[in-house]
């Protein structure tokens, strides 16, 4: 929805300026400093308009290349935190393992060791 109405604006702004430009049909004289240019006024307002929006696209562009590096780097980022994550999970499920083992361990000596007693008796 956001984008319709980013599209609806920009032809609103797009219809103002060529009415603007078609009410000033006179020539212009524009001065680049060291030329000068004498060209219908709807041109100049046209040729401004579109060096404005190239201006922004490449500006947006920028921002938006920008943008998509840093992602780009915090999701590497991320990735390195679930492999630690999971490497540290997996190591202290091992010792947990180890540790049930032993323990089941010296509770099957000692039933032994009671077996024993009970057999003796």
């Amino acid at each position: 929805m956001k984008k319709n109405w980013k599209f609806l604006l920009s032809i609103l702004v797009a219809f103002v300026i060529v009415i603007f430009a078609a009410l000033n049909m006179e020539k212009a004289t524009v001065s680049f400093g060291f030329i000068t240019v004498s060209q219908p006024l709807i041109i100049v307002i046209l040729v401004s308009a579109l060096l404005g929006a190239l201006c922004v696209a490449l500006f947006l562009s920028g921002d938006s290349l920008s943008k998509t590096h840093q992602i780009k780097h915090l999701n590497k980022q991320l990735d390195n935190i679930k492999a630690d994550n999971l490497s540290q999970t997996k190591q202290q499920l091992d010792e947990l393992k180890q540790n049930y083992e032993h323990i089941l361990k010296e509770k099957d000596a000692q039933i032994h060791s009671l077996m024993d007693e009970q057999t003796k008796k």
